[in-house]
């Protein structure tokens, strides 16, 4: 629920609470959607499609149950598959998965946020918001990222490391 007056304000609130995205399958204004991505071609993009709907206007909860979430080893879906399957299921088109699933995310927010019609004053306090929010929450995710992808061996080796100490303290 979001009745923030300010674009960045009501992005603010997603940001900081949103865990599941279970919004996305409530009652949404078509006019509103139709100025939106709707959900785009990669993984997490309906958090960005959430952000979007906070940027252009309040998010009301409706009081009444209209979508219950089973939560149990076969319910996962997309999230059971494997990062390149993921990829492929968002886009046929798309063989292999970006390994900058975060860095994507928190960019495409930028995107988003220059594309909506929004006041230039708006534009600089979502961004700042987006900024400030996942910036230092996500900081070491999106790092972890490019090292992983810029040195893979170094990654690997890590890995090995840590799966040796675990064989260690066993």
């Amino acid at each position: 629920h979001t009745d923030a007056m300010r674009p960045h304000e009501r992005l603010g609130v997603v940001l900081r609470n949103l865990e599941l995205c279970n919004a996305v399958m409530g009652l949404h204004r078509l006019a509103v959607l139709r100025r939106t991505r709707l959900i785009a071609r990669f993984r997490s993009s309906d958090v960005l499609l959430l952000s979007e709907l906070a940027m252009l206007g309040p998010i009301i909860e409706v009081p009444d149950v209209l979508f219950l979430r089973r939560r149990d080893l076969q319910s996962f879906g997309v999230a059971r598959l494997a990062p390149d399957a993921q990829a492929e299921w968002f886009d046929a088109s798309v063989k292999r998965a970006s390994p900058f699933v975060r860095t994507t995310l928190f960019l495409q927010h930028f995107a988003s946020i220059a594309r909506l019609g929004l006041d230039p004053i708006d534009k600089l306090r979502c961004a700042l918001t987006v900024a400030g929010i996942w910036g230092p929450k996500y900081f070491r995710v999106m790092g972890g990222e490019f090292k992983r992808c810029l040195f893979p061996r170094l990654a690997r080796a890590q890995g090995s490391r840590a799966r040796e100490k675990v064989r260690v303290s066993n």
